[in-house]
């Protein structure tokens, strides 16, 4: 997702810069200002109170798995 979204932002003249962090430090970050964007972030009714979402650029589906033996 990163290497897609720097080509794209490449493609109209930006430079994207990409910091790893944890999600919650993330979010309150982008919430006062501090970063522009966030990458990957899942959405909620809540988020997008505070934040605007843009299409998805790709959909995930998320699973738990456990060994056989784990029940």
């Amino acid at each position: 997702m990163i290497e897609v979204c720097k080509a794209a932002f490449e493609t109209v003249g930006y430079q994207l810069t990409v910091k790893l962090m944890p999600l919650k430090r993330a979010l309150k970050a982008a919430k006062h200002g501090i970063y522009d964007a966030l990458l990957g972030a899942y959405y909620t009714p809540a988020r997008a109170e505070i934040y605007h979402y843009s299409q998805p650029l790709e959909q995930e589906e998320t699973v738990l798995l456990t060994l056989g033996s784990s029940e």
